[in-house]
């Protein structure tokens, strides 16, 4: 409560001079999610598509947030669930909250009218969330096991990352020179510093394999699931394109791995 707030509208008395703010929950828009609803997806950009699974806040609270907020370690795991449900529930009630308000803005509804749009609103929204909970990301198998298919990866994801992957226009000399753009929570945000290592959703491989399947709600980073997915070909030839983009950004944070990928493959990284 004290970053959050009591409404979980990211205003406590903790929150000032922190960056990023922490999260407000009132739009109901979480960044790390591990949630492929296509229905949910299908929503509209200021919704930002499905929501977090109870494993995903999960993660947040043990795990924290690198440079924002501690790992919760401490709490037994019946607290770490109370603290969940509560945070749905702030979202939950925001994100109703919020999209009446919006809708009486606009069109001026009756206070009976404003009670119905209550009502639609959360009937819209309670699902959204169940569905999450059905229908986790499947994160495949790593087909690169030993350090070397490791590396012979990463120069794969390398030429992705510059081609297909569309990454070069938001992280700049891999995130060293992200412009700054605003997010939907009206904050300052950067595309992430890549050869800093400070992956705020996770470091290991799954959890960047997942930010790239699913991208990052409310930054601006898209889904790349289809942009990279395995084609017939690629399939035949052993090749995961998710996975080699997933070993090549780990590859940016680790300097040996960097110079090998520059000594053996003649990528240019610095």
């Amino acid at each position: 409560m004290d970053c959050h707030g009591l409404t979980g509208n990211g205003d406590g008395a903790g929150a000032r001079g922190l960056v990023p703010l922490p999260r407000d929950y009132r739009q109901g828009v979480f960044k790390f999610i591990s949630s492929d609803d296509p229905k949910s997806a299908a929503v509209p950009k200021d919704r930002c598509g499905p929501k977090a699974r109870r494993s995903d806040l999960r993660g947040t609270i043990v795990r924290g947030i690198d440079g924002s907020m501690p790992a919760f370690v401490l709490l037994s795991e019946d607290e770490i669930d109370a603290v969940i449900s509560h945070v749905i529930y702030l979202a939950i009630r925001g994100e109703a909250e919020y999209l009446t308000m919006l809708a009486w803005v606009r069109e001026e509804n009756e206070e009976d009218e404003i009670i119905d749009e209550m009502k639609l609103n959360l009937q819209t929204i309670v699902p959204r969330w169940l569905r999450a909970e059905r229908a986790p990301i499947v994160v495949e198998p790593d087909p690169y096991l030993t350090d070397d298919q490791q590396l012979s990866a990463a120069s794969n994801g390398y030429a992705l990352f510059h081609t297909i992957g569309g990454c070069t226009a938001c992280h700049k000399d891999y995130g060293r020179n992200s412009p700054f753009v605003y997010d939907v929570w009206a904050g300052i945000n950067r595309a992430r510093n890549l050869p800093l290592g400070q992956f705020r959703g996770g470091r290991d491989g799954e959890s960047i394999y997942t930010r790239l399947y699913i991208g990052i709600a409310g930054s601006g980073m898209p889904a790349h699931h289809t942009v990279l997915k395995s084609t017939p070909e690629d399939v035949e030839a052993g090749r995961n394109k998710l996975w080699e983009m997933t070993h090549f950004v780990r590859a940016l944070s680790e300097p040996q791995k960097r110079l090998a990928l520059q000594t053996r493959y003649g990528v240019k990284l610095d």
